[in-house]
């Protein structure tokens, strides 16, 4: 496994379905979970094991899955007791020029959907084809990839960037050391409910961010990326640019959580 800059006992750990891609798109890392669904993957080409469903490329090379990084993506992969699929971004590590890419399987528990033949439901397993064995397999990693939801915003702050999660049925706010770290703020002395966004956000960027949250809220969008000015403590702007993911749902398909 090529040597890189990250933890692997880390990554999986936290992403035990990650992979790494390098400039000619070979699997040069892959997670333990991954490893068991795709064997005798590493130094093999990306096609081999995926396609990418979501979004639509008219070329899949390096530079365009590049140009997706921090997007959320789903990939159809191809094993041998049949197709199931994996949902989550690409992130572009600069230093090495490779791409990795951090997701899990979707899970019928979380939501339903149809991916050219495959229909996932509560009522349904990942794909009635695939062997007992594998979804045991799976299954028995699924408890670790539910408890990484509550770590994984921990181990990105190792780049420096700092992170909020968001709940949209109680309002509640969470925001990481190093987020706080960045305004001037010290543990804690920030609001955690939703009424410190007016209270931080410059009035003319405020605007987009109610529309992203009446989107996400409507089901319209599950991720955004966007420039925006925060005030520090002492009362300067700065600029800041914010990445969100929604990662999961009410029973009833509402969007939950957003980091």
């Amino acid at each position: 496994m090529q040597k890189i800059s990250f933890d692997i006992a880390q990554w999986n750990r936290l992403f035990p379905y990650f992979f790494i891609l390098n400039k000619e798109l070979e699997i040069v890392a892959v997670g333990d979970a991954l490893n068991i669904l795709i064997p005798k993957s590493l130094n093999k080409k990306f096609n081999s094991f995926f396609a990418i469903s979501q979004p639509d490329f008219e070329l899949v090379d390096f530079k365009n899955i590049q140009l997706q990084s921090n997007e959320t993506v789903i990939l159809k992969l191809f094993i041998k007791d049949g197709d199931t699929a994996l949902k989550g971004q690409f992130e572009y590590l600069s230093e090495l020029n490779q791409i990795i890419f951090l997701g899990a399987p979707i899970r019928n528990a979380i939501e339903e959907l149809s991916i050219d033949q495959l229909v996932f439901s509560e009522n349904k397993s990942l794909d009635n084809s695939i062997s007992q064995a594998t979804i045991s397999q799976a299954n028995s990693i699924a408890e670790k990839i539910r408890q990484s939801e509550e770590r994984w915003k921990f181990a990105l702050e190792g780049s420096g960037a700092g992170i909020w999660e968001y709940n949209f049925q109680t309002e509640a706010l969470f925001f990481s050391i190093q987020y706080e770290k960045m305004f001037g703020y010290t543990k804690d002395e920030l609001e955690n409910d939703s009424s410190i966004w007016p209270a931080i956000i410059h009035p003319d960027d405020f605007k987009y961010f109610k529309e992203y949250d009446s989107e996400y809220e409507q089901g319209v969008r599950t991720s955004h990326k966007k420039e925006y000015r925060v005030k520090r403590k002492d009362g300067t702007y700065i600029w800041v640019l914010d990445r969100g993911m929604l990662i999961s749902k009410t029973d009833d398909g509402k969007s939950l959580r957003l980091i």
